[in-house]
């Protein structure tokens, strides 16, 4: 130990292998067990991976993170000021990202100048600096807001960047504590980015303000940094530079609010993953891929799955571009892992057994229940419930092909004025805007550069989840009494919506003034996940597959059947209910949207095209099945929304055995009503009168018995 050491909280305290003794400061010999007592708080973490006194039987060296500090060096806002341009037409650089500083009353009173107006900087949960706005760039999507509230670069990364010989002369006329380079909010001294952690947390010296932080994540910087500084792009540029090495700044969550002043100090009062640095971090997500990947800023992982797992269970870090990448890459290495071994056949057994190995939550944790210690995947459990992917080419037949290209992709949303609503509300309190709130994903289209501050989304698609972190769809939790039942997620995994379909029902005089104020492209107003063009529900069949055109992404989809609508949909449209209702009115027509399942997990992006490859049911399109099942019976029928059949009892049973159509409010009512019409001709009375229901294996031999035989 050095002259001077301290044996206060957060000290290193080492154990010399071979003995059980050790020395204090002052040079005096003490025993390991008085120093523990005389200068370690109970509470105090000495490990994470033994205890104190496990850690002296086995003569071992144990250490306890130091503590360490940054000092407030500058506090920065947005500046609002009108960009120049070049003689070429372009913004100058130093008008990508401007700041200001603001002016904090010092800590030194002696540096107190009269006269001077100074700024008090409070930072807030979610939005960081008070009314700066800064969310509105970082932040696509407000549940991102707290984990990346405030962006803080240090004046050591300032300093590397100097050092550089391909960078230094771009910091020439630069003076980064008045007008900061990065966007950062904050400017401080102290730490760099190998010191700091995942998970971290900091706390005000001496308590002079509440606030408290925890690190969630580096910053991955866009094509704006280059812009900024001037710099060239692709893998010899600024971007790829700070990305690499954790040189671009990094976010925290605001744990406490308070306020921040030049010259306070904050100090790490928490250290809970010291492998995970923020360099350490970068490296191995985005930092080790090929030139390609890397311009491409793509996130690649080239390590053991043990470690990937590792990553991902870190609670404290952010999802956009770090946990999410993590998860979308694992689920892709035990996807291509199954593909090998499966090769010829995808069956549904297959996406069983990947979400037996892959639990996710409503919260998006992750669990990994089948990766034993050596990385082998479980083998599949043959389930019930089988995906009709792959089937026999010679059955299958087809039409010319049909294409639909995305134009939005949506997720739950807030409720509008959810703190108006009283407690316990119900649907009949709340208004029309209220019911069905969705939201905009902001995606890259295929062509589209990262040429703005402007942070986008991902929209990956998975099997029995679809939209990953797409919040407690109401679709899904519409058959939460059915979750037992192989498939039924699986049916409903994506709800799509027709932009066709949204001007059929604006052509009905009973609905146009519903739809007039209603911006359908920015909060649809059915439900729905995703928004196409190009098709309707009178082109499309159950059964029919599509795929991204040109495979640039390998999601392919199955249709399973027509969206059966609701009362909600009379609510969020403020229409009359019954025959004269839009739940009537779409659920006739097929108007309401449909569901698919996800066959191969994929992403999407705005102005990608899906194609359709499969069509091996091209008399059964959405309005047939929905014109058969619920739009010939009686007008009380009709009103409660009730399946019925008035048609030939073969053509029933040709639709309960397509394979492809979605159990759940579609071939239940079918079975149920083939065992009406049975029993009716007395077919079947061979089945025990204590079942609850005859088997629907049986109900259909005897079916086709009957149309056999007229």
């Amino acid at each position: 130990l050095q002259e001077g050491d301290d044996f206060g909280k957060g000290v290193e305290v080492l154990i010399v292998e071979g003995s059980e003794d050790t020395y204090s400061n002052d040079g005096a010999h003490n025993s390991v067990p008085s120093i523990i007592e005389s200068h370690l708080d109970d509470d105090d973490e000495i490990s994470s991976q033994c205890t104190f006194l496990s850690a002296i039987e086995e003569a071992g060296t144990i250490i306890r993170p130091c503590l360490n500090s940054f000092t407030i060096k500058g506090i920065f806002t947005r500046m609002e000021e009108t960009p120049k341009l070049t003689q070429e037409g372009e913004f100058d650089k130093k008008y990508w990202m401007r700041r200001q500083r603001l002016w904090t009353v010092p800590m030194d009173p002696t540096e107190h100048a009269e006269n001077k107006e100074y700024e008090k900087t409070m930072f807030k949960k979610e939005t960081g600096l008070e009314s700066a706005y800064f969310y509105a760039l970082w932040n696509g999507n407000y549940e991102q807001y707290e984990e990346r509230s405030i962006l803080i670069q240090s004046i050591e990364h300032y300093e590397k960047l100097q050092l550089h010989p391909q960078f230094c002369d771009h910091f020439d006329d630069e003076n980064y504590m008045l007008n900061p380079t990065f966007g950062e909010q904050l400017i401080v001294e102290g730490m760099d980015s190998s010191e700091i952690c995942i998970g971290d947390i900091f706390e005000v010296e001496d308590m002079l303000s509440p606030l408290t932080l925890e690190v969630t994540s580096p910053r991955l910087p866009s094509a704006v940094i280059d812009k900024r500084h001037g710099t060239k792009g692709g893998v010899e540029g600024m971007k790829e530079y700070t990305k690499t090495n954790a040189l671009a700044g990094w976010f925290t969550r605001v744990l406490v609010e308070g306020d921040l002043r030049d010259g306070m100090k904050l100090e790490r009062t928490k250290n809970p993953h010291p492998k995970w640095t923020l360099t350490y971090l970068s490296k191995a997500l985005y930092g080790e891929g090929t030139s390609m990947e890397q311009t491409l800023g793509k996130a690649t992982w080239y390590r053991s799955t043990e470690e990937l797992l590792e990553l991902i269970r870190i609670p404290q870090l952010a999802g956009y571009n770090w946990k999410e990448e993590a998860q979308y890459i694992l689920v892709k290495k035990h996807f291509e892992l199954q593909l090998e071994r499966e090769k010829n056949s995808i069956l549904g057994s297959f996406y069983n057994s990947i979400w037996d190995m892959l639990s996710w939550n409503d919260e998006m944790s992750f669990t990994c229940s089948s990766v034993n210690e050596t990385s082998q995947v479980k083998e599949p459990i043959q389930t019930a419930y089988t995906i009709p992917y792959l089937a026999d080419e010679s059955q299958i037949q087809t039409e010319p092909s049909l294409c639909m290209t995305v134009k939005g992709v949506y997720k739950k949303d807030q409720i509008p004025r959810q703190n108006e609503l009283p407690k316990g509300y119900t649907h009949k309190d709340m208004s029309p805007d209220q019911h069905m709130s969705r939201r905009r994903l902001r995606l890259k289209t295929l062509c589209q550069q990262e040429n703005s501050e402007e942070i986008f989304e991902k929209a990956f698609f998975v099997p029995g989840k679809g939209l990953l972190n797409a919040g407690s769809l109401y679709h899904l939790n519409k058959i939460q009494e059915h979750v037992k039942d192989d498939g039924i997620h699986e049916d409903r995994a994506i709800l799509w919506q027709a932009t066709e379909h949204y001007e059929t029902i604006k052509s009905n005089p009973l609905f146009a003034g519903h739809l007039k104020n209603e911006d359908c492209m920015t909060r649809p107003t059915f439900g729905e996940q995703l928004i196409v063009s190009g098709c309707n529900s009178s082109q499309i069949c159950v059964g029919d597959v599509f795929e991204i055109e040109g495979r640039i992404s390998p999601l392919v989809v199955e249709v399973t059947s027509p969206r059966k609508p609701c009362h909600v949909v009379d609510q969020r449209h403020d229409t009359s209910k019954g025959l004269k209702g839009m739940k009537r009115f779409t659920m006739t027509n097929a108007l309401a949207g449909w569901f698919t399942r996800v066959l191969v997990p994929g992403e999407l992006c705005d102005n990608m095209k899906l194609v359709r490859t499969r069509n091996p049911n091209p008399k059964w399109t959405l309005t047939f099945i929905s014109k058969v099942l619920l739009s010939e019976g009686s007008s009380i029928q009709l009103a409660r929304g009730k399946a019925h059949w008035v048609r030939d009892l073969k053509e029933l049973v040709e639709l309960v055995n397509l394979p492809q159509l979605a159990m759940i409010e579609w071939k239940e009512d079918a079975e149920e009503l083939l065992g009406e019409e049975l029993e009716k001709k007395n077919i079947l009375k061979e089945i025990d009168d204590s079942q609850d229901y005859a088997p629907f294996t049986y109900i259909s031999d005897l079916a086709l018995r009957v149309c056999s035989s007229g």
